[in-house]
C-alpha cells in the first residue's frame, strides 16, 4: 500500500453499509444500567448536571426521574471518547430528547407532529441519538415527507449541534443549519432566511436529503435525488441529523442507510475521493521525508520488525527527529498491542504499561477504554454472569459515560451477542482501538511526540 492510499485509508467513507440498524429495547438496555449503578447511586448523588448537554425545552421525562442516572447521561458530549463514533452512526430518532409534542414511531423512525402550531415560533425538533461521525468523508441522510401537515409550511430538515433548542426551529438557533419546504435555507438565527435551490420547494411524498462534506467543510441538500449545491460553510463541532415540524399531522420517515438512498450518494463519495486523491498525488514529497513519516508511525505504534526490515532494506537512517524514549519503549509497546490486539490478555498489558509509565491508568478516559476492553473480552469468554458483576464493580465508576455503558450493557439483551446490533464491539478493529489509545498515551506519559502519518 502506497502513501497516497494509506492516507486515503483513513478515511471512512462507508456510511451507507455501516449504518446500525438497532432495534434492541431501548427500556432493556436502560434496565441494565439500573442494574449496574444499583450499589453505587447514592455516591453519584452530588454529580452536577453537565453544562454543555441540558434537556432541551419542552423535552419528555425519561422514566429514570431526575436521579443521578439521568444527570449523568447527559455527560457524553462532554466526557465520552470511546464510544466508536466512527463506527456508530446516527440510526435512530432520541427519544429522550424529543418534544412533547414530537410523536415517534416504534422504530424510532418516523416523527410526527401533535402540536397546534398555532404561533409562528411553534416547532417540535426530532433529532438523532448521535452525530454523524467525524473523520469520514461524507455523510448524508434523507426524509420522506409523508404528510406536509395542515399548513404545509416550515417543515425543515437540517443539521443542530449539541446545544439546541427542541422546541425551535432548525436552522434559527445558533450553529444549526436547515432547508425549509418553502424553499429557503437558514442558519444561525431566523432573520438569515434565504432562497435556496432556485426557491425550491417540498411537500407530501418528496424526498428531501442533507448532507455534509467533512473534507470541505460543507453542507448540501438534495430534492427527489437531485444536488441543490452547497449551502452553507461548516465550522468545526458535531452535528446532528435534525427535522423541525411546524402544523399538525405533519409526518417525515428518516432513511439513515437502512434503505436505498434517492440521490446517488455513492457516486458523490467517489468523485470525493477522486479529487482528495488527485490532490495527495500533485503534492510532492521528498522520499526522505516519506521515508521520516514511515518510520515515526512505525516506531510510535510498536511495529518493531517491520522497522527492522525497513531500515534493513532501504538502509534507511534513524530520524533526528527520532526520541530516544520510543526507541526504548518500543519493545514493551510492541508487547502490549499483541496481548491486547492478538490475545485480549487486557490485565497483562495494563501490568506491562504501568512499568512503563505508571501514571497512564490515572487519565479516567484510558482507564474507561481499558476497563471495557476487559468487559468484552469476559463477554467474549461466555462468562456473563462475570461480565455483569464486573461492570456493577468496576465500570460503574465511569459515570460521565453512560451513553458508552449503554451500548456495551445493550449486548446482554441478546442470546447471539455476536449476532446483534451493536456486535461491532466484538470486532477486531476494537482491540486495535484500544491497543492504539493505550499506546498514545505511554508516550504522552514519556514525553514522546513523534510524528505520524
Amino acid at each position: 500500500m502506497d502513501v497516497t492510499e494509506s492516507k486515503l485509508e483513513i478515511i471512512k467513507t462507508q456510511q451507507g453499509s455501516t449504518v446500525l440498524s438497532m432495534e434492541f429495547s431501548e427500556r432493556i438496555a436502560s434496565l441494565f444500567l439500573i442494574m449496574l449503578w444499583e450499589d453505587s447511586c447514592s455516591a453519584m448523588a452530588d454529580v452536577p448536571e453537565a453544562d454543555d448537554d441540558p434537556k432541551p425545552v419542552g423535552s419528555q421525562s425519561s422514566s429514570l426521574g431526575n436521579g443521578p442516572l439521568q444527570r449523568n447521561r447527559n455527560n457524553y458530549k462532554r466526557n465520552n471518547t470511546f464510544v466508536v463514533p466512527d463506527r456508530v452512526f446516527p440510526h435512530e430518532l432520541n427519544t429522550w430528547h424529543a418534544p412533547y409534542d414530537i410523536v415517534i414511531s416504534p422504530d424510532k423512525l418516523e416523527a410526527s407532529y401533535a402540536g397546534g402550531g398555532n404561533h409562528v415560533h411553534d416547532f417540535g425538533s426530532v433529532r438523532t441519538a448521535f452525530p454523524a461521525p467525524p473523520g469520514i468523508l461524507l455523510y448524508y441522510f434523507e426524509i420522506k415527507c409523508l404528510d406536509s401537515g395542515t399548513k404545509g409550511e416550515q417543515m425543515t430538515i437540517g443539521i443542530s449541534p449539541v446545544l439546541f433548542n427542541a422546541n425551535s426551529q432548525v436552522g434559527s438557533e445558533p450553529n444549526s443549519y436547515g432547508y425549509a419546504c418553502e424553499g429557503t435555507k437558514c442558519s444561525h438565527s431566523p432573520t438569515s432566511i434565504v432562497t435556496y435551490g432556485n426557491n425550491s420547494k417540498w411537500s407530501d411524498d418528496d424526498v428531501v436529503g442533507c448532507g455534509i462534506n467533512f473534507e470541505m467543510r460543507e453542507v448540501f441538500f438534495t430534492k427527489n435525488g437531485v444536488n441543490l449545491g452547497k449551502a452553507f460553510d461548516l465550522p468545526g463541532g458535531h452535528f446532528y441529523p435534525t427535522v423541525s415540524l411546524h402544523s399538525g399531522g405533519e409526518t417525515v420517515r428518516f432513511n439513515f442507510g437502512q434503505e436505498d438512498f434517492m440521490f446517488d450518494i455513492d457516486g458523490l463519495r467517489k468523485e470525493a475521493k477522486r479529487e482528495l486523491r488527485n490532490t495527495v498525488d500533485k503534492t510532492e514529497v521528498e522520499t526522505n521525508v516519506c521515508m521520516d513519516l514511515i518510520r515515526s508511525y512505525l516506531l510510535k505504534n510498536g511495529y518493531n520488525d517491520t522497522l527492522s526490515v525497513l531500515d534493513e532494506r532501504y538502509k534507511t537512517r534513524k530520524s533526528q527527529l527520532e526520541d530516544q524514549a520510543a526507541r526504548r519503549s518500543l519493545a514493551q509497546r510492541k508487547r502490549i498491542r499483541t496481548l491486547i490486539v492478538n490475545e485480549g490478555k487486557i490485565d497483562e498489558a495494563v501490568k506491562v504499561a504501568n512499568s512503563l509509565a505508571p501514571e497512564v491508568s490515572d487519565e479516567e478516559r484510558i482507564a474507561f477504554a481499558v476497563d471495557s476492553q476487559k468487559y468484552i473480552e469476559i463477554l467474549r469468554s461466555g462468562d456473563t454472569q462475570r461480565a455483569v458483576e464486573f461492570a456493577q464493580t468496576d465500570l460503574s465508576r465511569y459515570t460521565g459515560n453512560v451513553e458508552s455503558l449503554r451500548l456495551f450493557m445493550s449486548v446482554l439483551a441478546y442470546p447471539d451477542m455476536k449476532q446483534c446490533p451493536a456486535s461491532h464491539i466484538f470486532d477486531q478493529r476494537q482491540r486495535e482501538r484500544v491497543a492504539e489509545k493505550l499506546n498514545s498515551a505511554i508516550l504522552q506519559c514519556l514525553d514522546v511526540e513523534p510524528r505520524s502519518v
